[in-house]
C-alpha cells in the first residue's frame, strides 16, 4: 500500500540518501508542503500528490518555478524519471526555511493540461497596534500612583 510517508528512493546511491528536500507545492490556492528526498524521482514526487489529492500521476504536470533563493525567468518542466537532484533540488537549495517552489497543474477533461496559475498569498493589513511601553514607563507609573 502507498504512502506518502514511505516513498524513499530505491537509489543504491548512499549518498543520497537521507539528504531531505523541502518544496511546497503550488497550484492556483492550493499549497501543499512535502519533505522527500534528493534521490527521489519526479514520479515518486508525484505519487505522493497523488496520495493527498487523489490525483493519478499522469493526470499531474510539475514544473520547477523556485529554487536557490531565486524565481526562474522560465517553468522548467519535470521528467518523470529524473531525479530531484538532477534538477538542482537538494538540501542546500531546497531547505525548510526557504523551500523550492514547484507548480502544479493537471489534466482537463478535454485531455490537455490546464495553465499553471499560483495566486498569491494575501498581504492582510493589520491594525495599528498600541505602542508598548518600556519596563522604565511601567515602573514610573506605579510609583506616581498613590496606594
Amino acid at each position: 500500500m502507498f504512502t506518502p510517508w514511505n516513498i524513499m528512493s530505491r537509489s543504491s546511491s548512499p549518498e543520497l540518501e537521507n539528504n531531505p528536500v523541502h518544496l511546497m507545492i503550488r497550484r492556483n490556492k492550493t499549497t501543499i508542503i512535502l519533505e522527500t528526498s534528493e534521490s527521489s524521482s519526479v514520479l515518486e514526487l508525484k505519487k505522493m500528490i497523488e496520495a493527498i489529492l487523489k490525483v493519478k500521476p499522469k493526470d499531474q504536470q510539475l514544473f520547477l518555478v523556485y529554487v536557490n533563493e531565486s524565481s526562474l525567468n522560465k517553468y522548467m518542466k519535470l521528467s518523470d524519471h529524473v531525479l530531484l537532484s538532477d534538477y538542482g533540488l537538494e538540501p542546500l537549495s531546497a531547505k525548510v526555511t526557504n523551500p523550492a517552489i514547484v507548480g502544479l497543474t493537471l489534466r482537463q477533461k478535454d485531455g490537455s493540461f490546464e495553465h499553471l496559475e499560483i495566486a498569491p498569498y494575501s498581504d492582510p493589513e493589520f491594525a495599528a497596534l498600541p505602542e508598548i511601553m518600556d519596563d522604565m514607563k511601567v515602573m514610573n507609573l506605579y510609583e506616581t500612583k498613590d496606594l
